[in-house]
């Protein structure tokens, strides 16, 4: 039956292709693509479905021990969604992000059903996973080849035998197709397991094949070495104590102790495997033995330091992780029920952001995420959204683990159950020290389903495909409105796409200061996907920016213009997304240079601009640049007792922070306080850029004032 085929290939291609989509045109290159790729690929595989089921005349629908959890699980997204603080992005997920919006997690869930109502046993699922480990295989390559300095996707794009296209160091922490080491770590170590199954489970030792899931192993875990993903690593291990010690445990089960004698050479020579590339590779806490070797012959006696630990390489990670946890605990108690909204972490972590954040080297970074899958869910669904979630995760393990050890589950089907268990394992392990991305959160969803059909003790009844019998004018009527519904869905998901090729555009002419063509551009995006409210402050910026521009042709109307689509277009953005501190800080900066080029309404712009710094210090209250700019604009309108005021809470929130120093140094040198005037001079002198000649040559001026 042609859906039938059809459906089997869009799994494959859902397994094999989707880990490799990236382009550079676009935004974000990987995470966008990859979702993208999803939706198109949900909206055919539900459609397929539906075909079949029009075809056969029946509902087709295989219930599972998930569907409860699944339900429930959907329904708490939906009530965080509705009572979110930012609508939009609980719909669509965080602009650059993407995975994890309030869709994404509908697309996931529906390819859960439609996998478990429409592939019939683990034969099938075993040809889907060859899709899978297929690309693992060459994912594992492309990062090994840029680890030695050779990016294959600069030999793509660029024509280049190198890494250069990459601002990462990514021969340091490779990360191939998936766009950042730890999420490339965390799905290979997804994928292992599949492999090591097939070394003990289905091929002699010494058969071409299993040398062939042998070396995929290896090559798994090499690459997983070279993303140098802690996380990733640790996964691994536990996962690989989980998948062998489970895997011992059946074959006792079924065979008595003698049965060991089964996997102990896979286990011997994997482990082995395993080890020999830790020693040759190190782990990402130790050398390999090659550089402890050249280090004792070549070590001095003695080893200075000679630049400060955030020189380096910034605040360790595991320190910001932890600032960032505490803030995401405080989003949670703050909206204890359904949480803040579905991935709204961005917006409502800067209101609850710690003041210690200020002291790392990454004070002025965005985080979108709380860099913990769980607290994720805590500050952003609450109770309900992590009860939820954890309640579906030990529905999957105790399924799985009962699975294992049912008596009239086959050996054959108590490996595979074990090694999606491993793989799923893994996955819980890698977000717990970050995030769910769009291959691992494929891997969630379905992992569970291919356990659920690999335990199946027959074919699925639904899945029949003797009849062919010819369709009905009604039959023929419902296919038709199925084919123009899903082809209006895919054509807007195509939309989607070609308004961020547009966007990203508008921001690099942007950036490169050619606003007239920056302006069409974002014009285009807008058109193609008018409810993103990111295009429309990008377009207020881009307007505010020409306004500038054009003041010296002293063109009126069309400095009118500009500014009324800057005020438009800013008013959009900040009432869709009321809480987006960017889209406030953007308006700050929108009506403040508004305000420099049109004397006419100075008052009223320099008003708003300072209306909209107001409103991003109670966004931000432990934020210390919201108080430098409220300063700045405050210095606008004379308020300069108020400015400096907010300068001084700047600097209490921030102590090394110069700017708000410095400004304070001017304020106080206007009034002829020249001794506070180099007081603050001196701090930053002495505290933050020593080697400010500038500063330097201004405080030798100013204390020629001073009274000897």
């Amino acid at each position: 039956m042609l859906p039938t085929r059809l459906l089997d290939w869009s799994f494959k291609l859902l397994l094999a292709l989707v880990p490799f989509l990236f382009y550079a045109g676009n935004y974000e290159l990987f995470e966008f693509n990859k979702m993208i790729a999803v939706y198109a690929l949900t909206i055919v595989i539900v459609a397929l479905w539906i075909w079949r089921m029009i075809a056969l005349k029946k509902i087709i629908f295989t219930r599972t021990f998930l569907d409860i959890p699944l339900l429930a699980f959907l329904a708490s997204q939906i009530l965080s969604t509705i009572f979110s603080i930012d609508r939009h992005v609980s719909l669509w997920g965080y602009y650059s992000r993407f995975n994890g919006g309030l869709i994404s997690t509908i697309s996931y869930i529906l390819l859960y059903w439609a996998y478990v109502s429409n592939v019939p046993d683990l034969a099938s699922v075993k040809k889907h996973l060859k899709y899978l480990l297929v690309s693992g295989l060459i994912i594992s390559l492309y990062g090994i080849f840029e680890h030695f300095g050779v990016s294959p996707s600069c030999i793509l794009i660029y024509r280049q035998f190198n890494d250069s296209c990459w601002v990462q160091d990514v021969q340091n922490r490779v990360f191939a197709t998936l766009g950042q080491p730890n999420w490339l770590a965390a799905w290979l170590v997804g994928l292992a397991p599949l492999a090591w199954v097939s070394t003990h489970n289905t091929v002699p030792v010494k058969s071409r094949f299993w040398v062939f899931w042998a070396v995929l192993s290896g090559l798994l875990f090499l690459t997983t070495i070279y993303t140098k993903s802690r996380s990733g690593f640790l996964a691994f291990a536990i996962s690989n104590v989980v998948f062998w010690g489970i895997s011992g445990i059946v074959l006792i089960k079924h065979l008595g102790v003698k049965g060991l004698s089964k996997i102990a050479k896979p286990f011997f020579i994997l482990n082995s495997l395993f080890a020999v590339i830790i020693a040759l590779s190190g782990t990402p806490w130790t050398k390999s033995v090659l550089d402890l070797i050249d280090r004792k012959e070549s070590s001095p006696a003695v080893t200075l330091s000679t630049s400060p630990a955030l020189e380096g390489g910034g605040t360790e990670t595991g320190a910001i992780r932890k600032i960032v946890w505490e803030g995401a605990i405080n989003i949670g108690l703050a909206y204890p029920i359904f949480g803040s909204g579905v991935e709204t972490f961005a917006q409502s972590y800067y209101q609850f952001r710690p003041r210690e954040h200020n002291d790392v080297s990454e004070w002025d970074f965005l985080y979108n995420k709380a860099h913990n899958e769980y607290l994720n869910f805590w500050a952003t669904t609450g109770i309900v959204g992590l009860g939820s979630y954890l309640f579906l995760i030990l529905v999957v393990l105790i399924s799985i683990t009962r699975r294992i050890f049912q008596s009239e589950l086959t050996e054959d089907k108590a490996f595979w159950q074990t090694a999606f268990l491993a793989g799923y394992i893994s996955i819980l392990i890698t977000n717990f020290f970050g995030f769910s991305v769009v291959t691992v959160q494929l891997l969630f969803f379905l992992f569970p389903a291919m356990a659920t059909i690999a335990s199946n003790k027959q074919e699925t009844a639904n899945l029949e495909t003797k009849d062919e019998h010819p369709l009905s004018d009604i039959q023929k009527a419902q296919l038709g409105i199925l084919t123009l519904v899903a082809a209006f869905l895919l054509w807007q998901v195509v939309q989607m796409w070609r308004a961020d090729t547009h966007y990203a555009n508008a921001n690099k002419l942007y950036q490169a200061g050619d606003a007239n063509r920056a302006l069409l551009s974002v014009k285009e995006a807008i058109g193609l996907n008018g409810s993103e409210p990111v295009y429309r402050d990008l377009l207020a910026q881009i307007s505010t920016s020409l306004v500038s521009a054009y003041k010296k042709e002293n063109d009126i109307k069309l400095i009118t213009d500009l500014e009324n689509v800057a005020i438009t277009q800013s008013n959009l953005a900040v009432t869709a997304s009321p809480y987006n501190l960017q889209f406030w800080n953007s308006r700050t900066k929108i009506f403040y240079t508004l305000a420099q080029a049109d004397n006419i309404n100075q008052n009223e712009f320099v008003n708003e601009s300072l209306t909209a710094v107001t409103k991003a210090t109670k966004l931000a209250p432990s934020h210390p640049k919201t108080f430098y700019n409220l300063g700045l604009t405050l210095l606008q309108v004379g308020k300069v007792d108020d400015a400096k005021a907010s300068f001084t809470k700047s600097i209490q929130l921030k102590p090394n922070y110069k700017e708000p120093r410095y400004a304070l140094a001017l304020i106080s040198a206007g009034d002829k306080d020249y001794k506070e005037a180099i007081s603050q001079i001196d701090y930053i002198l002495n505290n933050i850029d020593p080697n400010d000649a500038d500063l330097s040559d201004l405080r030798a001026s100013w204390s020629s004032f001073l009274t000897p």
